[in-house]
């Protein structure tokens, strides 16, 4: 296996492991060196602490020889002797002292010459302490002479020799010591030079790994991103060769196949771009069309609307004038009703009258029959006055006048009864005459009536119409408004539609500026056509009558002339209530039915080579029912 097929990673590891290993091997040695050096530094420590050891040892042994000296010396003092014998014995306990840490540090040592020299030294002790107890006990003898003598010879001998064997150890001990810092240099500078040339060694081998892995990495990826700067400029023909295992040559291999699914993406997304061009134009070149026949349907419902509210006006005022009708029939009937009521009193007077007059011609009967008996019985006094002869003749003139009087009261009485008569005919031909006026009257009434009651349905059916007429205004009112927002809407789609012919253009250039090998840079430009810059028509409010639309059927008036148009304004009414169904006489045949939400599609139009002319309102309506 070829090295630049192993992973970055192995051969990462790999160098560092090498390197790791060098500094692990220059890393021993120190620490060895650094072990090494402590054990040294500490048995020079030892070798020192030994050798003051003895040194201090061999002072206070030749401090106690000298004062053993001087207590045989002194001869008979009882006070300098227990003096001496006293700081003998604390010298004594401290060379004591002494013997067991220099004989401890000795052993610590390990050392068999100074172990034998220590032991010379403790064997020389005893032989001067032997001595020195038989020179104390001739003091306390008081042999002084022989004390003296024994003490400035063999004993001065002894503790020469002990003095001496001390400081042969403590001269082995300090020349052993240098003999071990000597080797301890020795030693440290053998492994500085191992060290030394470890480090050499380990940066060699470094310099090497790092520079065989430095082109084995950055070379490749020198490649890579040219390859990938190569592409990010457009360029997606290059020949991309993988001849590695490692992870560069899996980014290679990643590197083509992005190519390969970059050209085939981006010759997609530029046939997707030529389909999205040609589909806007056909979009802002239909909305435009749609956004003529929207603005010509918004001026035919402006149209319609002016007039509607005309035809409003006009059904209002008929309104109007036949409420007014109305309520003059309505006074004339009540006036007919008042003139009745009044010839009908007229009637019951002229039958009070008449049977006024029977009565008065009763009276006048009374009266005559009266005047009659009065004559009768007047005729009678004066025949009775006559036989009676002078003194009857003031009572017959009575008489006579009585009877003048009863005769003159009968002719008033047949001249009242005459009169009467002739005013009880005349008032039976009036009251004749009055009933007959009184039935005429009543015939008048209810002529009136009926006029009444025909001009109470004509307003009702007016009252009706115009309010069917405000539905239909409300409708138009509604549908003008429904067109300037779709009008306003057809003119943003149009430039929307423009826009992402725009933006489709701009797709196209920017894929053209990546090369796949097909037809590089034959991009299809199509050119989009101009929004129209016409704005829709202001939005005219459409004026309602005060009447709540209400949806009613109008009732037959047989009377009324404007029939016909009524009925013709209802269906408009019930039309324009329910703009999904279609209204009739107003689209033509074969219409379309329109979507029934808002967000239906309408077919794609097609691109007109001239502005047809304005359609009529039926036209227009079947149009806007199909869109």
């Amino acid at each position: 296996m070829a090295i630049r097929d192993l992973k970055i990673g192995v051969r990462l590891g790999l160098g560092f492991g090498l390197l790791l290993a060098l500094l692990l091997a220059v890393a021993i040695g120190g620490i060895v060196g650094g072990l090494r050096m402590q054990a040294v530094e500490e048995t020079v420590k030892t070798y020192n602490k030994a050798a003051m050891l003895a040194e201090k040892w061999s002072a206070f042994t030749r401090q106690q020889v000298d004062r053993t000296v001087a207590v045989a010396r002194l001869g008979e003092n009882p006070q300098a002797l227990e003096y001496f014998q006293t700081q003998i014995a604390q010298t004594r306990a401290l060379v004591d002292e002494l013997q067991q840490r220099t004989g401890a540090a000795v052993d610590q040592l390990a050392d068999a010459e100074a172990s034998r020299l220590l032991q010379l030294t403790r064997e020389a002790r005893g032989a001067q302490m032997r001595l020195r107890d038989q020179v104390l006990e001739r003091v306390r003898a008081g042999d002084h002479t022989g004390a003296r003598a024994l003490a400035d010879g063999e004993y001065r001998r002894a503790g020469d020799r002990y003095v001496q064997a001390q400081e042969d150890l403590a001269q082995y001990l300090v020349t052993d010591a240098e003999r071990t810092i000597e080797e301890a240099k020795r030693f440290v500078g053998n492994l500085s030079l191992a060290m030394g040339a470890a480090a050499a060694l380990a940066l060699l081998i470094g310099v090497t790994v790092a520079v065989s892995l430095t082109r084995g990495i950055v070379r490749p990826l020198r490649e890579a991103v040219g390859i990938a700067q190569a592409v990010a400029h457009g360029d997606l023909t290059q020949t991309i060769h993988v001849d590695r295992g490692d992870e560069v040559g899996e980014l290679m291999r990643a590197l083509q196949q992005m190519q390969a699914a970059l050209q085939q993406a981006f010759q997609r997304i530029r046939a997707s771009a030529d389909q999205v061009a040609l589909a806007s134009a056909e979009i802002a070149q239909g909305n435009q069309d749609l956004s003529a026949r929207t603005e010509n349907a918004a001026a035919s419902v402006e149209e319609t609307s002016a007039s509607l509210q005309q035809l409003t006006e006009a059904v209002r005022s008929s309104s109007q004038a036949a409420a007014v009708a109305n309520q003059l029939a309505a006074q004339a009937a009540d006036a007919a009703r008042s003139g009745g009521q009044t010839v009908a009193q007229a009637v019951e007077s002229m039958k009070g009258i008449e049977a006024s007059s029977q009565k008065i011609a009763d009276i006048t009967n009374v009266i005559d029959g009266i005047a009659f008996q009065t004559n009768i019985l007047a005729l009678n006094a004066a025949v009775e006055a006559a036989r009676a002869g002078e003194a009857g003749r003031g009572f017959a003139v009575v008489a006579g006048e009585v009877r003048s009087l009863a005769q003159r009261s009968a002719e008033a009485a047949k001249q009242i009864k005459a009169l009467i008569e002739e005013s009880v005919q005349r008032v039976q031909a009036g009251s004749a005459q009055v009933d007959a006026a009184g039935r005429t009257m009543e015939e008048i009434v209810q002529a009136i009536q009926r006029v009444a009651d025909m001009i109470g349905e004509v307003t009702a059916a007016a009252q009706e119409q115009s309010e069917n007429i405000a539905q239909v205004n409300a409708a138009v009112g509604q549908l003008d408004s429904t067109t300037q927002q779709n009008a306003a809407l057809v003119e943003q789609a149009a430039a929307a539609a423009a826009s992402l012919n725009t933006q489709a253009q701009a797709l196209l250039q920017v894929v053209a500026q990546f090369r796949t090998g097909d037809g590089d840079g034959a991009v299809r430009t199509v050119a989009p056509m101009r929004a129209s810059a016409s704005a829709p028509a202001a939005r005219r409010e459409p004026s309602l009558p005060p009447a709540a639309a209400k949806s009613t059927t109008l009732k037959a008036v047989g009377h009324t002339p404007a029939r016909p148009a009524l009925g013709a304004a209802a269906a408009s009414s019930s039309s324009a209530g329910k703009p999904a169904s279609k209204t009739p006489g107003a689209a033509p045949a074969g219409a379309a039915k329109p979507a029934s939400g808002p967000t239906a599609a309408p077919a794609k139009p097609t691109a007109p080579k001239a502005l047809p002319p304005r359609p009529s309102p039926a036209t227009e309506e079947g149009e806007w029912e199909s869109f």
